[in-house]
């Protein structure tokens, strides 16, 4: 055996390069799908790292449809749920915060959470140091504790051994650490700090919808189950609510489906394409060995002369495909690796799931063997096989072409199946394309270019007043506006695109309004637009255009006047063929003290979300009416706003070196980010359509080019007969008409199928749209025939005698 493989090496060496493109083409398919398998397996597949993490399901209140997660749970309905659901053995609020943390040189902003008491115990997480919350420590009169992570006390309390009873400064509030957990722990926006949920400014506001509901399911129970019992719960609280969750509906699953859900249809779409290059990998390997085993006809039936067996030349051709197999499963393993974190370092923030480890394991290799095994011993026996049909005699009386190799049908099939895959991948990404530029194609309803986008946490006694913090929002923008280059500045408390990553609306804040003259039944009964607190300048600043009336001013403000703006969308649906301007409502139905307010304008609509989300009706309240203790700037400049971030950071530690100003980003970085996970999907999708696409050509220009070579004594016939070039090429074009045409159509049809499975990730167009599905028909059609056409040139350039000479 030693020695049959040292003379199969000895062989390979003597062909450098079947050999180097056999292994290469082998180490991509490997690769790139022991990547991809990775990277679904461990965020797809994997169980969550927590105890008996089936049984963890998360709650929340999505739109009808149940497609997006819109809202939040109230803290008063945090309470009554983990009371009254009998579905969940248990039941957590919780929610990712933002902590202002203080006592440092500068202030920084940390993220983290503040959960139920019985949180940590739901997820059966224990402390590595001191202790997790207890119930106890969930209410509003208890002292104010800490859990923090083994990350945040190596990264931000310079690792100190032991940081129990060490306080915190977080904000207005002082915490006292009681335990640390371990650094293996991630929930949330890689959170470090928690805090008990009784002391979230918002626990006991029944009109904030903020919350998310973790629980354990009961022995028995399923989700189905436990979202009924939330639906009949909420309903009931819903009537005697002032935030009534409206045509919002509960919806629970699993949590390992609340984590991946938006991850899942790219991963899929990313296995899909990855297996389809697969496909395409196998095809090009199974005619690179048809094709040395054709070169190798007269060999063997020599070896068969001198009395080898024919189970000597399968078992030689074995040991080949299986060396070559090896080599390039190593190589694939190598290119796994570093595919895999490419994948990683491309996919955008908040695409993939922080809760899971993403690596290789066990089931990877045994993934990425089972592909040597399928690339070495299959293929082998495959092309070993086609071979057993050669007849010795006439091999070798045809010069060592044998007759499989005359008719090799075969091929032909594994080039049209290579064409159809590269169609369906290409017209998937054309599809993915066009909505791509469908969406790029909207308007965010500002002007994106040379603005400066920042949050600013205030905090402390200096703060504590509505008056001090506007006094402080004044002083800010006149301070901002004496720095050269400043154009205008301009405060709101949700800035578009800024908050709650690409499609997470939860954030987000609406309020109840009722419109003069109308009747309601009661409170419930109102409008449900969001609600902004924007100050004057804000418009001019983003470029938001007023559409009717006017804008508000700063003295309007001071003098008490209770006027708002409307967007266009809250003009469509709550004043349909009316003028809105001058139009009074007001907030509260029940309350007769409430003072009506006047619309003064309607302004532009802004898609706040992403662009994907159309606008909602949103109205706008002065800044004096109800200051903001952590406004969102924006900023317009002139020149390059990516220049100003340090000077504007700077010029707020000047007013205040307690304060943190986060988050400093460009608008246009924002609106990039909104819709990255679709140029991610599409660059990877890109990627495999290329390879998929070259794999292909290169098969079809083999099998013309044998075309040729086996049929190059009737070319030259022809040629002496008096056939002129064009003949020939036109001779061996038929070739490519025969085999590409079919593959067209199978690939056509294929690429119908595939964009019903990619419908959801589709924006603007149809998944039937003609023009991508023609263009990627057209390209490879074209780039087909470039492949065929070289081989034909260069028959219609045989020169007969020289052929007809050496036959």
């Amino acid at each position: 055996m030693i020695q049959a493989l040292r003379h199969t090496a000895r062989q390979l060496v003597k062909s450098p390069l079947f050999a180097t493109v056999t292994v290469l083409t082998l180490a991509l398919g490997i690769g790139v799908n022991a990547a991809i398998f990775t990277l679904v397996r461990s965020i797809l597949l994997r169980d969550l790292p927590y105890e008996n993490p089936r049984e963890l399901a998360n709650l929340a209140l999505v739109d009808p449809s149940g497609t997006s997660q819109n809202y939040g749970i109230t803290g008063p309905e945090v309470r009554d749920m983990q009371k009254s659901l009998r579905t969940f053995k248990s039941t957590a609020g919780w929610v990712s915060w933002s902590f202002m943390l203080r006592g440092r040189e500068q202030a920084t902003v940390e993220p983290g959470a503040f959960v139920s008491g019985n949180f940590f115990s739901l997820l059966a997480v224990n402390a590595v140091q001191g202790r997790t919350f207890t119930e106890g420590d969930d209410k509003a009169d208890a002292p104010i504790v800490a859990v923090i992570t083994e990350t945040f006390r190596q990264r931000a309390l310079a690792g100190q051994p032991v940081v129990l009873g060490t306080t915190l400064q977080l904000g207005d509030q002082t915490a006292t650490i009681v335990g640390v957990v371990p650094a293996s722990f991630n929930f949330g926006e890689n959170s470090g700090i928690f805090l008990p949920l009784a002391h979230n400014p918002f626990a006991t506001n029944a009109r904030v919808r903020l919350f998310n509901v973790l629980g354990r399911l009961a022995p028995g129970s399923t989700p189905q189950q436990a979202t009924a019992e939330a639906t009949a719960l909420l309903t009931e609280l819903s009537k005697q609510s002032s935030n009534p969750i409206g045509e919002r509906v509960p919806l629970v699953r699993s949590l390992h489906d609340e984590l991946t859900h938006r991850a899942r249809p790219a991963l899929l779409a990313i296995q899909a394409a990855g297996a389809l290059l697969l496909a395409a990998t196998f095809a090009t390997l199974l005619l690179l060995m048809f094709a040395r085993n054709s070169t190798r006809e007269r060999e063997f039936c020599i070896r068969l002369a001198l009395g080898a067996g024919k189970r000597d030349i399968a078992r030689l051709i074995l040991l080949e495909s299986g060396l070559l197999a090896l080599v390039g499963g190593g190589l694939g393993v190598l290119l796994a690796s570093w595919t895999l974190d490419s994948l990683l370092a491309l996919a955008p923030e908040g695409l993939l799931p922080r809760n899971v480890a993403i690596g290789f394991d066990a089931n990877v290799f045994l993934f990425a063997g089972g592909l040597v095994l399928v690339g070495g011993l299959v293929f082998g026996l495959v092309s070993a096989w086609r071979r057993r049909e050669g007849d010795l005699n006439e091999v070798l009386k045809s010069g060592g072409r044998s007759p499989a190799t005359a008719n090799p049908r075969s091929r032909q099939l594994l080039v049209m199946a290579e064409i159809a895959v590269a169609i369906v991948l290409l017209s998937t990404i054309a599809l993915l394309g066009r909505s791509l530029v469908r969406l790029l194609e909207l308007k965010p309803g500002f002007a994106t270019e040379n603005l400066v986008a920042f949050q600013i946490r205030t905090g402390g006694e200096r703060y504590a007043t509505p008056a001090q913090r506007t006094a402080f929002f004044r002083e800010l923008e006149q301070k901002f506006s004496s720095i050269p280059g400043v154009v205008s500045v301009g405060g709101i408390n949700r800035l578009p695109f800024l908050e709650g990553g690409p499609d997470n609306t939860r954030s987000n804040v609406t309020t109840r309004m009722f419109v003069e003259g109308r009747n309601y039944a009661n409170d419930a009964a109102g409008e449900e637009p969001d609600y902004r607190v924007a100050s004057p300048d804000y418009f001019a600043t983003m470029k938001i255009p007023l559409r009717a009336g006017r804008y508000f001013t700063w003295d309007e403000a001071n003098n008490g006047r209770n006027i708002i703006l409307i967007n266009e969308a809250a003009a469509r649906q709550y004043f349909p063929g009316q003028d809105p301007v001058g139009q009074r409502v007001k907030f509260a139905l029940s309350n007769a003290d409430t003072p009506w307010i006047e619309i003064v304008g309607v302004v532009g609509d802004v898609r706040h979300f992403n662009l994907e989300i159309a606008p909602r009706p949103e109205i706008y309240r002065p800044f004096l009416v109800n200051p903001m203790t952590s406004p969102a700037m924006a900023v317009r400049v002139q020149g390059q706003p990516e220049a100003f971030i340090a000077t504007l950071r700077s010029a707020v530690r000047e007013m205040d070196p307690g304060l943190a100003p986060s988050n400093f980003v460009t608008m246009d970085e924002l609106v990039v980010r909104s819709h990255a996970p679709r140029r991610f999907l599409l660059l990877v999708l890109s990627t495999f359509g290329a390879l998929t696409l070259l794999l292909a050509v290169l098969g079809l220009y083999g099998v013309v080019s044998q075309f040729v070579i086996d049929r190059r004594f009737e070319f030259a016939t022809r040629a002496a007969l008096g056939a002129s070039p064009r003949d020939i090429t036109s001779l061996v074009l038929r070739r490519w008409f025969s085999i590409a045409v079919p593959a067209l159509l199978v690939g056509i049809l294929g690429s119908l199928a595939a964009a019903q499975l990619i419908q959801g990730l589709l924006f603007g167009i149809s998944s039937h749209d003609p023009a991508a599905l023609a263009g990627a028909t057209l390209l490879i059609a074209l780039v087909a025939l470039l492949a065929c056409y070289l081989p034909a040139r260069r028959a219609a350039k045989v020169d007969p005698m020289v052929v007809l000479r050496s036959e």
